[in-house]
């Protein structure tokens, strides 16, 4: 029998996640789901004055991501929309969707 973890607590929107809607590159709605929104910082250089800066990413589950395609779908949050520039399953359950204005 297979192990399955209900990871809805994680992804509930009363604690840390935020609804998000997929869409189709054109614009039409395919769900719904619920994701936790990743911000990564500006690092700065010091030595060599250089400057990398972070993509935004979102936690979401797996199972959510049923026929979602890297490039081709987008997520809007919040009134603002992303599109889905690359996608990691870590095999627990939970995947990370890098985004990018």
């Amino acid at each position: 029998m297979a192990f399955a973890e209900d990871l809805s607590p994680f992804f509930d929107t009363d604690d840390f996640a935020v609804a998000a809607i997929i869409k189709t590159a054109a614009g039409a709605t395919v769900r719904t789901i619920n994701v936790i929104l990743t911000s990564s910082l500006a690092a700065l250089n010091v030595l060599d004055g250089s400057v990398e800066a972070g993509q935004p990413s979102v936690l979401c589950q797996t199972a959510d991501l049923t026929g979602v395609v890297v490039n081709e779908h987008k997520l809007t949050i919040d009134r603002t929309t992303y599109r889905i520039t690359k996608r990691e399953d870590d095999g627990t359950g939970v995947s990370t969707l890098q985004i990018r204005v």
